[in-house]
């Protein structure tokens, strides 16, 4: 537990100074110290790392199986209340579509936002799949599982990014399969999703092109918000801008734009805090990731190694992980690491005596 105490120290202390320190630039240079304090609130999640650990260290895979079977339950229920609202006209939950409002579209309808559950319910499928302790006809639910998720992913969140942090998960799951029976599973698979998306680019020639398309909106917005970031960021590299809100309003002679830091991924942290703030930050993911890599033959590897790259992938890709509500996850990825590293010890020490 001591990497974690330091940790959750050096962030704190960093925080600290974050909030105390005095930059002159565009966003920071009127915020009082209470608004800076607002703004880091939801770093506190991290602490619910001790708690989960605790409770990892005694229930460690029923813990786990019912933060699954609960983000299941979750994602169906989402997918149920938008096909009411887009194939039936029907609006169970409108919290859920006010979130980011009624206008946030693109092709299948109205879309709803990914949940910080996302990467941790495909990776824990991918992960009971290979189990070898699962017999064939177990493998099934999460077989169907693993393609709830997809389908949320593609029709539901309908995210381009999220698409391919997906397959790439997938591909290196493919990596590592040492069952004869799940690695001819898993071809065939791959072979449906390979055709599926080039019958999807064939006959719907619009998806190619907002994939490719840089003068897409969303895209031009991007790319627009990251020069307006910046020219500010040129100027403080080493521990960025300081802690801003995440859309700000950059005014010109003859129009007003609203730039979010969050759709910039893991430049955003960049750019508030520096290259020193990226390192602390993201850490620990590669950190954890090289844990489970070591220990993919176990389940907690395997599961702890594909979580960890479907973080780093989505935070470079579309959305940081630090974001709210995305860094809910983080405790459980760092307790996660925490049970993974434990499993390590006791195999080390197992094997050892069996020397002796």
């Amino acid at each position: 537990m001591k990497y974690y105490f330091i940790f959750c120290g050096i962030l704190f202390l960093f925080f600290v100074f974050q909030i105390f320190r005095n930059v002159d630039t565009t966003f920071s240079i009127n915020y009082a110290i209470k608004n800076r304090i607002g703004l880091i609130k939801y770093y506190t999640y991290i602490l619910l790392l001790f708690p989960i650990c605790k409770v990892l260290s005694e229930k460690k895979q029923s813990f786990i199986r019912n933060v699954y079977i609960l983000g299941m339950i979750a994602l169906m229920l989402r997918i149920l209340v938008w096909f009411l609202y887009n194939k039936v006209g029907l609006n169970l939950m409108p919290g859920l579509f006010s979130v980011m409002g009624y206008s946030w579209s693109h092709g299948s309808g109205i879309r709803l936002p990914g949940t910080f559950l996302d990467g941790f319910l495909l990776s824990y499928s991918l992960s009971k799949i290979r189990d070898n302790r699962l017999k064939h006809r177990r493998i099934y639910p999460y077989l169907i599982c693993a393609g709830i998720s997809l389908y949320y992913v593609y029709y539901v969140f309908n995210s381009r990014s999220q698409i391919l942090c997906f397959l790439l998960v997938i591909m290196l799951s493919f990596a590592f399969v040492n069952n004869r029976i799940f690695s001819s599973l898993a071809k065939v698979l791959l072979l449906v999703l390979c055709c599926f998306f080039i019958a999807k680019i064939y006959l719907h020639t619009d998806f190619l092109q907002s994939v490719l398309n840089f003068y897409d909106p969303g895209t031009q917005v991007r790319f627009l918000g990251f020069d307006f970031y910046q020219s500010d960021w040129l100027n403080h590299k080493i521990l960025g801008f300081g802690i801003v809100s995440d859309g700000n309003i950059f005014h010109t002679w003859y129009n007003s734009w609203i730039y979010y830091l969050s759709d910039l991924g893991i430049v955003n942290t960049l750019f508030q805090f520096g290259y020193v703030g990226l390192i602390i930050l993201f850490s620990p993911f590669i950190f954890s990731f090289f844990i489970g890599l070591k220990n993919n033959r176990s389940l907690n590897g395997y599961f702890l190694m594909l979580s960890s790259f479907y973080t780093i992938l989505s935070s470079i890709f579309f959305q940081n992980v630090y974001d709210s509500p995305r860094i809910l996850i983080v405790p459980f990825i760092l307790a996660l690491m925490q049970l993974s590293m434990k499993d390590d010890k006791n195999n080390e020490e197992r094997h050892f005596y069996n020397r002796v």
